[in-house]
């Protein structure tokens, strides 16, 4: 029974650094949003993305989920735009 032991072992440890990973992900992809939505998804215009994203990086987050994160942010910010084109098209007419 030693066996069924270690795993049990090994995977109380892995479970505790994986939530812990899962946090500090969280934190970051909740700061490249805000900071996204503040400044606007390009990291060469907005330097404070740009800082968010060597954070992110610094915590070994996976590229992949930085790109989802920003592509999230962007479309996000182009519906509010589109929709806010929309409505002053649409109460310039009514004028």
């Amino acid at each position: 029974m030693s066996g069924h032991s270690k795993w049990h072992n090994i995977q109380a440890k892995k479970g505790k650094a994986d939530k812990a990973r899962s946090n500090i992900f969280t934190k970051m992809s909740r700061m490249i949003s805000v900071v996204a939505q503040q400044g606007g998804g390009d990291p060469m215009m907005n330097f404070s993305l740009r800082l968010a994203i060597d954070k992110a990086k610094a915590v070994n987050m996976p590229k992949i989920i930085l790109i989802e994160q920003l592509s999230v942010e962007l479309v996000r910010i182009a519906k509010e735009r589109f929709i806010k084109n929309c409505c002053m098209k649409v109460l310039d007419q009514m004028e």
